[in-house]
């Protein structure tokens, strides 16, 4: 609790009724884990401030007469982050911890948890000893799902970013070679039925005598889609629309409306 005679207290000082009875210093910036003393009334630095030899409270980076606190790219801080970033976690992320007081990685920076020093991204080291393969190049922070032969376009991702070897924009991943190579090189599947074309980029659902013009959500996917003009039957056969069973029901008005929309695809088709 910070009482109103702050005029007692000397520059960059605030009075306390109940202070810690173990402040930071330039001696030891980062005091002790656990204080096991009780708390005791007066005179105390200011967040951000550490009491000198002399006896003032100064920034961190002002301590007089005292060998170099934190290690080069690192700045002391009163209150850092709990999670600072590291090389396996650039990015920030929730932290359910209160802030520490310590040196901490100036922005631009992370920490290297083998070396334990402050980085830049690209300095953080590879976790495998040899070099990216071809069309791939090191990112420290890029998509946990990364683009394939079988999801070729972009997509929703809940997972945080990850470090490692990725392909280079414009090639996607071959999970079958693990190579990075361009769309048209990706593996053509041989489709099992006649009247069907292996489809690398496709709508998630296709056109059928029962439903020939589906609503769904165009997501890019991979598989065997009929050819042009055709339509999958309930056997699964690709078949024409003429091929196609005649609706179950006996009203004359759906059974007309059946038949508007497979006019409709065959006049798409020949257009």
């Amino acid at each position: 609790m910070t009482s109103y005679f702050t005029e007692e207290c000397a520059p960059n000082e605030e009075y306390l009724i109940c202070g810690s009875a173990c402040p930071f210093n330039c001696t030891d910036p980062e005091g002790p884990v656990v204080c096991e003393e009780d708390c005791v009334e007066g005179c105390f630095c200011k967040n951000g401030y550490l009491r000198d030899v002399n006896g003032s409270c100064v920034p961190a980076d002002q301590c007089v007469g005292e060998p170099s606190i934190c290690s080069p790219n690192e700045e002391f801080l009163s209150c850092g982050s709990a999670c600072p970033l590291t090389c396996a976690q650039p990015e920030r992320a929730p932290c359910g911890l209160a802030c520490s007081v310590g040196c901490f990685c100036k922005a631009g920076y992370v920490r290297d948890e083998k070396s334990n020093k402050c980085v830049t991204l690209d300095q953080c080291p590879v976790d495998t000893p040899s070099i990216c393969s071809p069309n791939e190049e090191f990112l420290s922070c890029s998509s946990a799902c990364p683009l394939t032969c079988a999801q070729p376009e972009r997509a929703s991702c809940g997972l945080a970013c990850s470090v490692g070897c990725f392909c280079k924009a414009g090639y996607v991943r071959d999970e079958k070679s693990n190579k990075c190579v361009t769309l048209d090189q990706c593996p053509v599947e041989q489709c099992l039925n006649s009247n069907e074309t292996y489809a690398i980029c496709t709508a998630s659902c296709q056109p059928t005598c029962s439903d020939p013009e589906p609503l769904c959500v165009q997501v890019c996917s991979s598989g065997c889609v009929c050819n042009e003009g055709l339509l999958r039957d309930d056997s699964g056969v690709c078949v024409s629309a003429e091929q196609c069973p005649p609706s179950n029901s006996t009203d004359a008005g759906l059974r007309g409306k059946y038949y508007d929309v497979i006019n409709k695809i065959l006049h798409l088709s020949t257009a």
